[in-house]
């Protein structure tokens, strides 16, 4: 199976080791601003979590701890890249799928 991975599944990834696992198998997209994003997110205001007891927290990593984890994500992505005209096609398109606004972002 052939797998596109924008910033939120990244994300998702961390905190989950089933979602982790699914890097296992098959091929994994990603395209590079991913990296950027999931830095600033992790690193500034962090993402919602839950603790050992089920309590809810707020997960901050530090940005030593986010570049090794992207280190390691990296090494199971291929890095993609669309050019503008590639972009203005798929936008042209996207009503014929019903796709429309945050949707058509990665």
């Amino acid at each position: 199976m052939r797998t596109y991975w924008d910033t939120s599944a990244a994300i998702n990834a961390l905190i989950s080791p089933n979602v982790w696992a699914r890097l296992d198998s098959g091929e994994h997209f990603a395209r590079l601003h991913l990296f950027s994003e999931f830095f600033a997110t992790v690193t500034g205001r962090g993402i919602p979590a839950k603790d050992n007891a089920g309590n809810p927290v707020r997960l901050v990593l530090t940005p030593q701890d986010a570049s090794i984890w992207l280190k390691g994500f990296r090494a199971k992505v291929t890095l993609i890249e669309l050019d503008d005209a590639e972009i203005l096609s798929a936008l042209a398109r996207a009503h014929a799928h019903s796709v429309q606004g945050g949707r058509v972002y990665d």
